[in-house]
């Protein structure tokens, strides 16, 4: 891929090596290099969606006449190990919005990035390889011959492609969406690796864990809606309209999902029971 591309964008934001709020540390500090490979390689999403659907086919055909695997230590390792790398970067994220939100207001912290730090980005782009690496959630499901629903690859492969777009292209809106992932993630991985050991946690943590993603998604079409409206009313925002068309409909479609999922799972049979 040709590092022959438009940079202005990425020059408007300063990466600040020591914030006032927060302690960055040396491996956090990325060179200058890594920005401008970020910017120009975010297709790396889209080509590993690409082999990811491949995989998928393949790995289906794969263990069409095999026994499933168990594979339960490795299960429960995978997920207490991404609950762990979640959790780490939702709190290494997290300090740069908060001194947004005192600086400039959350709304406008919406549409203006004018500084960030290392340690952020170093976290944010760990988190973007990291929407590849999870691919393997799929590899447990597909190996231990398991039903995979539409939700869980379509989930996959979209954020995986959203998020190195959006990481690229220093939308203001991409440290919320990095943050609400993680801290959404860190929750998620720690139920699966509990469940994975067989711990009996009942219905309600899983309930409460579907109703915190559609909250996850409703936040996500809130945000695209007001900027919208400000860049509408002729108000200033650092958005482009390929990003809040990519992100409205990304988080529209998994809002929808994961509310049918949500009454698939936990409504539908309450009342099939009722009646």
């Amino acid at each position: 891929m040709s590092l022959i591309c438009d940079t202005s964008r990425m020059s408007n934001v300063t990466l600040n090596r020591n914030p006032g709020y927060m302690k960055v540390y040396n491996f956090e500090n990325l060179p200058n290099s890594w920005r401008l490979w970020g910017w120009c390689n975010w297709q790396l999403g889209i080509y590993a969606a690409f082999v990811y659907m491949v995989a998928l086919a393949v790995g289906a055909r794969f263990m069409e006449n095999r026994a499933p695997f168990k594979l339960k230590r490795a299960l429960i390792g995978w997920n207490f190990g991404l609950a762990i790398f979640s959790g780490i970067s939702f709190f290494r994220v997290l300090p740069e919005i908060i001194d947004a939100i005192g600086t400039s207001g959350i709304l406008k912290s919406f549409c203006k990035l004018e500084e960030s730090n290392h340690a952020t980005y170093f976290w944010s782009l760990l988190f973007i390889i990291f929407k590849i690496v999870e691919f393997g959630d799929t590899v447990f499901v597909i190996l231990r011959k398991q039903k995979l629903i539409f939700l869980h690859w379509y989930h996959h492969a979209t954020v995986c492609m959203y998020c190195w777009f959006l990481w690229s292209t220093f939308d203001p809106v991409a440290r919320y969406s990095f943050a609400l992932n993680a801290f959404v993630h860190s929750i998620m991985y720690f139920y699966y690796g509990l469940r994975s050991a067989n711990i009996k946690l009942g219905t309600y943590l899983p309930m409460a864990l579907t109703i915190i993603q559609i909250a996850q998604m409703f936040a996500g079409i809130f945000i695209s809606v007001y900027t919208s409206y400000v860049i509408l009313s002729g108000g200033e925002c650092d958005r482009p309209w390929s990003n809040i068309g990519v992100v409205f409909v990304i988080y529209f479609s998994y809002f929808g999902l994961f509310l049918n999922f949500f009454y698939q799972r936990y409504l539908s049979t309450k009342f099939k029971k009722v009646k």
